[in-house]
């Protein structure tokens, strides 16, 4: 059984590939836009001690094996400057319950925009390099099909 169908006709092949060459470029724009949001956030953020106080889960889109896959976003309260008290739904979800309820975690925050406070600033750091270098990869792949197959 073939996985692959076989693309006879060059200009649908040419469309293609040159689709995977922009998904490769939608992936670098996204990853570098999630980069630097999160370094301008870093630079510029207060930090606070939060409590995770829960989680909120959802099912992850199925997979190319249709299995859905349970996400956990951590949920956290923390204080301002001012003394105010936030409670944050974590925008990054993960795989397992990365934290345990109770714990105490730095949350990095603008006074301006408390309500999207982030915790774990790595992770967010870590998906946009993925995204980055997923994306050159799907270009220079893409690339390199299609200059192998010009006539």
């Amino acid at each position: 059984m073939t996985v692959f169908a076989e693309i006879t006709n060059p200009i649908l092949f040419r469309l293609a590939v040159s689709s995977v060459f922009v998904l490769g470029a939608v992936f670098v724009i996204a990853g570098y836009y999630l980069r630097t949001k999160t370094r301008r956030l870093l630079g510029s953020a207060l930090i606070a001690k939060s409590t995770v106080i829960g989680f909120e889960t959802s099912m992850s889109p199925p997979g190319q094996t249709g299995v859905q896959h349970k996400v956990f976003y951590p949920i956290f309260t923390f204080r301002d400057a001012q003394g105010t008290e936030y409670r944050v739904r974590s925008g990054a979800g993960f795989a397992r319950e990365k934290h345990k309820v109770g714990e105490l975690i730095d949350v990095f925050y603008q006074p301006e925009s408390p309500q999207q406070a982030i915790i774990d600033p790595k992770e967010y750091v870590q998906m946009a390099w993925i995204l980055i270098l997923s994306g050159i990869g799907a270009m220079v792949l893409a690339a390199a099909v299609l200059l192998k197959v010009q006539p």
